[in-house]
Formats: C-alpha cells, structure tokens, sequence
C-alpha cells in the first residue's frame, strides 16, 4: 500500500507540473490576444483617418476646379443630311506605291555601302594603289564553256574582245625586256575561284598568237583543271608528268589549230595531286621552255587556296591577279594582293573581269560605247545581253587597260 501511495503521489506531481506549465502557455496566449485586439482596433482608426483625410482633399480639388476660368466645350451641330465617309483608293494606293519605291531605294543604297566586293578599276586602285591592266565586260558564260576560251577568235571585233586587246597590249610592252630570257612569262591567277581566270588566259594566248608569236599555255591548275577539260586534254601527258620525269620536248603540249596557240595540260592528275609545286623543279623546266616559246602563260590555282602562282609567280615575268566584279571581296584580294608581294613576284597587275555596264557608267569610262565595233559586244554564241525587242544594248566604254591612260582624266576623246 505504501508503494501505491508512493506512485499515485509521484504521478500527481508530474500531472500538477505539467498542469503548470500549460497554464502558463495559456496565460501568455491571452496577453498576445489582447495586444492583437488593441492594435487591430489601431489600425481601423488609422484607416478611418486616413479615408477622411482623402474625403477632404477631394473636396479641395473640385473646389479648385470650379473656381478655374474652365470653359465648356460647344456640342456638335447635328448634320441633317450625314454622308458616309469614302476613302480614295487610288490617292492611297499611290501613296503606297511611292512610298515603297522610296524605302526599296533607300534599302538598295544601303546595301551598296555595306557591299565590299570590288566593282570597278578604280576600287582596287584606291583601296590598294595597284596597276590594273584593264577590265573586261561581262560575257554571260558559264565558267566551262569551252566557247568562252575561244572568245578572241570567234568574235573579234566585240568590245570584250578589244579590251583583253588592251589588256594584252600593255602585256606585250613588257615583252621587249623578257626578251633577252628567252620568253615572256605570265601568271594568271584569282584571288578566289570563279573569277574567270581561265578564261583570261586562254584568250591571252590567242591574241599572243594573232600577233605570230609563239605562244605556250599551261594549264597548272593541277586541282581543277579547267583548260584541260575544255580542250579534252584530261587523259594525256603534261604539266604533271613534266615536273614529275624533269623531262621537257615540245610533244608533250597541244597545237591547237584553232586558238593558234600551244597548250600543256595539267596532265593525268586524277584529282589526286596534294603536295604543292616546288620552286627548284619549276625553275629547270621553265629554263628549257623558255628556249621553245617566245610566251607562257600558267593558268594557276587561286591564291587564297593554293601557294601555286606564289611559286610560279616568282619565276615570271608578269604575275596577273584576275578579280571579278560583284563578286571578289576587297579583303580578299588584299590578302592575295599580300601573298604576291610576300614571296617577291616581279610585277603584279589587276585585271577586273565581269564589269557590269551599269557599273562602268557609274565611274568615268563613260556609258556609250559599244556600236562602233562591227557586229558588237555580245553577237552570236550566247554571249550578249539582249533586250525585249532583240536589239543590243549599249555598254560602257571600255575601262583603262594596258596602264597607258589615267582612269582619272577626262574623256574627252570620246567626246571627238
């Protein structure tokens, strides 16, 4: 029983304990309780005077409002007879119309300032203070038409014709000092593909030909091969198997009848050529050509792609780099402008391929040229732009070529 006690009592303590501190907790929750009450009660009389205060305001603006010399406005007049409202058609259709030939101008001549690509001589003589040869207008040909190549013999008195004449006129002055060497050396090479620089070469040498000259073109573009291909030349010995064997007799290269020139093709390269050429087998096979052509010419690869005309160039006489307008950027051929003049070439000259007459009217070689040449620029063969009715349009005159005039002088002897 004494146990029993013992434990009931020890039970009772701890439920007394507990019973205190519960007591507590509520005692606390009670006081929060009525300090909620009483900021509650604080807060809806802050609200109250706060709404009055706004209340008064309100008042003291209207007032303010009614006693300013505000004048109210006159109601409309009714009109007793309404017309509908009609928009003119035509005035805004106009207006749109004019409005858009002024934005599409506005948006061409932008695009015009932003184009770097090289238009005309002149941009190159500016931007890079060279010597350009020359520019040829555009012919319209694909890069593989084997007509292009022969452009100089099937129309000769066409005004692209006359300028590769003068193109390879001023290259014929430098002849007399290559003389004494044997043979006038030409490299022909592009900043980038697709500038036409096979098509300059081949027509090169037929007008080296006309002239009864000895002429030698060498297809060394070992890569693409375009001459090659257009003259069926792909299956035979040639420049190739040249440097290969460093052996030279003057079978190895094509007489072709028709262009009046020789030509060494890239020989049976298979598309498989990887090495670049090297300088010292060139050079011995260049001395025993020499002793056979009185001119050669290399058809390169371009000069941003391959080092090539660097190497050939070096060993030339005369290294041209071919641009094509709307098409070769500045920078581009700066850089290959930069090459050249790298690995030492003996003299770099431009030639801009594919001006466009609205281009060349632009500088100051004039826009009515181009009747006074026989059948004119562009007759037959595809190469001509013709309008709607089927008569040739007039193209520029041509631009400085052979570096015998200053583009910037006047034209007067047009004028006489």
């Amino acid at each position: 029983m004494a146990l029993k006690r013992q434990e009931i009592a020890d039970e009772l303590a701890k439920a007394s304990a507990a019973y205190g501190t519960e007591r507590g907790k509520l005692d606390t929750l009670i006081a929060h309780q009525g300090r909620h009450a009483a900021l509650t009660f604080e807060i809806e009389s802050a609200k109250r005077g706060m709404d009055q205060v706004t209340d008064r305001m309100h008042e003291i603006g209207l007032q303010k409002i009614n006693n300013s010399k505000v004048v109210k406005w006159e109601e409309a007049e009714e009109n007793p007879n309404p017309v509908p409202f009609k928009p003119n058609w035509r005035q805004n259709i106009m207006f749109g119309v004019i409005l858009s030939f002024v934005l599409a101008g506005a948006l061409v001549a932008g695009l015009e300032q932003i184009d770097d690509t090289v238009r005309t001589p002149r941009d190159i003589e500016q931007r890079i203070g060279a010597v350009v040869l020359g520019a040829v207008p555009a012919c319209g040909r694909k890069s593989m038409d084997r007509d292009g190549y022969f452009l100089a013999k099937r129309q000769t008195s066409s005004i692209a014709v006359d300028c590769m004449r003068g193109i390879h006129i001023g290259l014929e002055v430098g002849r007399k000092g290559a003389v004494q060497n044997g043979a006038l050396v030409i490299t022909v090479t592009s900043a980038v593909p697709e500038d036409g620089k096979s098509f300059i070469t081949s027509n090169l040498g037929i007008l080296f030909a006309s002239l009864g000259r000895r002429v030698l073109v060498v297809d060394a573009d070992l890569r693409k091969a375009s001459l090659s291909k257009a003259f069926d030349a792909g299956d035979r010995n040639g420049f190739f198997e040249i440097l290969t064997s460093q052996k030279w007799t003057k079978e190895f290269a094509i007489i072709e009848t028709k262009s009046g020139y020789s030509l060494l093709s890239a020989g049976r390269t298979k598309n498989s050529v990887s090495e670049s050429l090297h300088p010292e087998s060139v050079s011995n096979m260049l001395e025993l050509m020499r002793k056979d052509f009185d001119v050669i010419i290399f058809d390169t690869p371009p000069v941003l792609a391959l080092p090539d005309a660097c190497v050939l160039g070096q060993m030339s006489d005369i290294t041209v780099l071919v641009t094509r307008s709307r098409h070769t950027q500045m920078a581009q051929i700066e850089r290959a402008a930069a090459s050249l003049f790298t690995a030492k070439v003996k003299e770099l000259s431009f030639v801009v391929n594919g001006l466009d007459a609205a281009d060349a009217a632009t500088d100051t070689y004039g826009s009515g040229y181009g009747y006074g040449y026989g059948n004119g620029y562009g007759h037959g063969y595809g190469y001509g732009r013709e309008d709607s009715g089927g008569k040739h349009k007039k193209l520029p005159k041509p631009p400085n070529v052979g570096g015998m005039t200053d583009p910037n002088e006047d034209d007067e002897d047009d004028q006489n």
